[in-house]
């Protein structure tokens, strides 16, 4: 699985802190970075689930053909009396 382009935000976010202050403890970049962690972990949840949810639905398309296909046949026998 990609990893969530979080990532590249959190450490350009670190980076830009660093930059534009100049005087920020390591206890507040520890701070920051576990919070992006935490973000970083709810993004790959969130892909995943889209992934799953794009499997389900590709899924149910698939079903919904057959299904459609099922009563056509139906509809068809029934019309010419078989």
């Amino acid at each position: 699985m990609k990893k969530p382009i979080s990532v590249l935000f959190g450490l350009a976010a670190g980076a830009a802190l660093l930059n534009l202050s100049g005087c920020v403890t390591s206890a507040q970049i520890d701070e920051q970075n576990k919070q992006l962690a935490a973000i970083n972990v709810a993004l790959a949840n969130i892909q995943e689930n889209q992934l799953k949810s794009l499997e389900f639905q590709t899924d149910q398309g698939a079903l919904q053909i057959q299904s459609n296909n099922l009563q056509k046949q139906q509809y068809q026998q029934q019309i010419h009396g078989k």
